[in-house]
């Protein structure tokens, strides 16, 4: 990781009402980031919000020194990064993070609750025939699902039942996993748990990518404390992905 980088807006989109796209110019960030990891953006020029918003990397175009994050409007923060132009410039910090060990393992099975298709979308492009499960509440919240459907074979449910089978991102992960060697998830805490727990029973590894409140992004201010069979670990540093078995969620 540099020190503090500017980034150049090359293209907003939104894809819902309160969830958008925004594709980055920043070479370096774009060469040195690996699925998993995450960006420290300061949301404005000024020191209102003081805190920089960490943000998943979702997607990346190496040739053009481009990649992409998934927002979801939450709060302020996110919301004046919402308001950003073609042509603005970002102050951010990057790649940070771990990421996804997806070279340890063969036959990976991903699992996406939501928005938590952040980082499985960059992981489902750098992996060979990713297979992919994907809920939401509706398929309203199925962010990018008909581009992930171009590169991955995409098992889709919604507990509305609106798109795919009626059930939870993890109604039939008992079976599925038995197929796999490694399970990569990232989502609502409730489903996480859910797959560590199955993961556990089957013997299969699992890695989950997870989100707490941070500040500095590098493990010095201690605010993001994950509480581990290991002892704390501070999840910028460490994480945000981490062996699922080893967390005490």
């Amino acid at each position: 990781m540099r020190g503090p980088q500017k980034a150049k807006v090359v293209e907003k989109s939104f894809i819902g009402e309160d969830v958008f796209i925004l594709k980055l110019l920043q070479p370096f960030i774009a060469e040195e980031c690996r699925p998993g990891q995450f960006v420290n953006v300061r949301c404005s020029p000024l020191y209102e919000p003081l805190l920089r918003r960490p943000l998943s990397i979702f997607d990346v175009d190496r040739e053009k020194g481009e990649f992409s994050l998934l927002i979801r409007i939450v709060g302020k923060g996110t919301k004046l990064l919402s308001q950003h132009k073609e042509g603005d410039e970002l102050d951010l910090l990057g790649p940070l993070g771990s990421a996804f060990p997806y070279n340890q393992y063969k036959n990976p099975l991903l699992i996406a609750g939501g928005i938590g298709i952040a980082p499985l979308y960059f992981l489902a492009k750098t992996v060979d025939h990713p297979t992919i499960i994907f809920g939401a509440k509706n398929k309203k919240e199925l962010y990018t699902l008909e581009e992930l459907r171009e590169f991955a074979t995409v098992l889709v449910f919604t507990e509305d039942g609106s798109e795919g089978e009626k059930g939870m991102a993890t109604s039939k992960l008992h079976r599925l996993i038995l197929k796999h060697d490694s399970v990569f998830a990232c989502g609502p805490l409730g489903m996480l748990r859910e797959v560590v727990r199955i993961a556990k029973e089957a013997e299969v590894p699992s890695f989950i990518s997870l989100e707490e409140r941070m500040a500095c992004g590098f493990g010095a201010c201690l605010g993001c404390a994950v509480k581990t069979i290991k002892g704390y670990k501070m999840l910028c540093k460490d994480g945000p992905v981490m062996r699922g078995e080893e967390v005490m969620l």
